[in-house]
């Protein structure tokens, strides 16, 4: 998962170039790559400020079947009212992530 997590669903190498792409990537990297950038939007980092939830959802959905696996893509939106219930949850404790 860890070592794959950072494949492109269409076999881009702009992840790590293990050559991997489509089903051929472990079903839990994949699922581990959405969760992974979408931290990675929302967080606030040292070098950037983080991006507000929707906006965030928006990148998801525009790299689906690029970067990211459409079925993926699409459970997550599909859980989107879960997702934001557990965003707002962290956020509560967490000051430096995105607000809504």
């Amino acid at each position: 998962m860890a070592g794959s997590h950072h494949e492109w669903w269409d076999g881009n190498k702009r992840g790590y170039p293990l050559g991997t792409s489509g089903n051929d990537i472990p079903l839990s990297a994949r699922i581990m790559a959405v969760a992974d950038v979408f931290d990675a939007l929302t967080a606030k980092r040292i070098s950037k400020e983080p991006l507000p939830f929707k906006k965030s959802v928006k990148i998801i959905q525009a790299e689906r079947g690029t970067h990211f696996d459409p079925i993926i893509v699409d459970a997550f939106v599909d859980s989107i009212d879960e997702v934001k219930a557990a965003f707002k949850e962290f956020e509560a404790t967490n000051p430096y992530n995105a607000k809504e």
